[in-house]
């Protein structure tokens, strides 16, 4: 099961993403595949992101900006769908936003 937990404030966006879908076998998991794809994609689009990558889990720390923001709304939403059509594999956990 891949487990999606996220913290943010006024100044900072935080995302854990951690475990396997289980979905196929290895190199040819599909849901597995999608959950990359999409979090490599805000890895590599957020501004002053720092990313932390080992197998099974992926760590992002970004500053708090409107572009930043646009993306992490974005990237919750897809994963958000990914878990309604894949519950056994995607698990979107504590979503904290604290935005004073």
């Amino acid at each position: 099961m891949i487990s999606l937990t996220s913290r943010t404030n006024g100044d900072q966006i935080r995302i854990r993403v951690s475990g396997h879908a289980g979905a196929g076998p290895h190199g040819y998991d599909l849901v597995c595949a999608a959950v990359s794809a999409l979090t490599q994609s805000l890895e590599l689009n957020a501004e002053r992101a720092e990313t932390f990558d080992k197998a099974g889990l992926s760590e992002i720390d970004m500053p708090f900006c409107i572009n930043n923001l646009v993306l992490y709304k974005s990237y919750l939403r897809s994963m958000q769908v990914l878990a309604d059509q894949y519950p056994g594999n995607v698990s979107i956990g504590d979503i904290a936003e604290d935005w004073e």
